[in-house]
């Protein structure tokens, strides 16, 4: 399976309590990469099955797939 980024919203408010799900979501093969306490936000990747037990946990409000983007490649002929 592949690596997908995420980002997971919660709605816990208090930046300790976050810092505790960030934790169990990496016990679960989350890895984090940025935690937003004002947005609710923990950004990071994981393989794609794992995405349900993310899910599942408590704290998690929502899981959600990162837009990638994967510029085209270069082409001399193609004014940059």
């Amino acid at each position: 399976m592949s690596e997908i980024p995420v980002k997971v919203r919660t709605s816990l408010s208090d930046e300790n309590d976050i810092s505790k799900l960030a934790a169990e979501l990496e016990r679960h093969g989350f890895q984090p990469r940025h935690q937003l306490t004002a947005l609710g936000l923990i950004t990071g990747v994981i393989e794609s099955g794992l995405l349900d037990a993310l899910r599942a946990l408590d704290g998690v409000d929502d899981v959600e797939e990162e837009p990638t983007f994967e510029a085209p490649p270069f082409d001399p002929k193609t004014p940059q």
